[in-house]
């Protein structure tokens, strides 16, 4: 008996099924590729945030002991402001501030991610952190630890809180510096960061002991 030889190449259920299972993979490939660089960021993150704590711990032990501030409570990475975190740790910091627009500003001050979802014409100024405004120290009195400044030409407030004032375990409960972004509660400023947390679900957060952890955004 003969059987005709079958037609070399692909069928189009054959042709259709690969285009699937390539697209399928690309998919994956794509989705793990997109994760691996969100946690390469926010390693960077984290790891900035901490030169950061470092950086609050090294200037408060060459001022008695005492946090710089008063501060407002929006960051923004802009050296010079008096009341900008930056202005008083700069100096502390590995990387020095470069010029942008006129203005001074501490490059890796803010997460890479963070800078990518900035759609302000001004990033520069764009509120990088909020303070972590209420610490309880160890004496059981509840305060502003960086203090807040009183409008000019009034007296200020008494000076920030020393580093020995602070009880280590609520330390580090409380959060110091948390990255800003318009969803988060008592967002400051105008400029005020990104739309949406650069992470996604996680907000890297600065705690007053200087660890730095990624805290769950709060469901709505």
């Amino acid at each position: 008996m003969n059987f005709k030889n079958r037609s070399q190449g692909f069928t189009l259920v054959e042709l259709l099924v690969t285009m699937t299972i390539i697209a399928v993979l690309a998919s994956v490939v794509f989705l793990v590729a997109k994760r691996s660089i969100n946690r390469a960021q926010q390693a960077v993150c984290v790891t900035n945030l901490g030169y950061i704590g470092q950086a609050i711990q090294t200037y408060a032990h060459e001022h008695g002991g005492r946090l710089p501030g008063p501060l407002y409570n929006g960051q923004s990475a802009v050296v010079g402001p008096p009341r900008n975190l930056a202005t008083f740790i700069g100096e502390y910091l590995e990387v020095p501030g470069q010029p942008v627009n006129s203005k001074i500003v501490i490059q890796n001050f803010g997460c890479p991610a963070w800078k990518k979802k900035i759609t302000s014409k001004t990033p520069e100024e764009a509120i990088c952190y909020q303070i972590g405004s209420t610490l309880k120290l160890a004496n059981g009195r509840t305060v502003n630890p960086w203090t807040y400044p009183k409008p000019w030409g009034t007296a200020q407030p008494e000076p920030p809180s020393r580093l020995d004032e602070f009880d280590p375990v609520l330390a580090a409960k409380t959060m110091a510096l948390v990255e800003q972004d318009a969803q988060l509660a008592n967002a400051w400023g105008t400029n005020s960061g990104p739309v949406v947390p650069p992470h996604g679900n996680q907000r890297t957060t600065l705690y007053f002991d200087w660890s730095v952890k990624s805290v769950p955004v709060p469901a709505k």
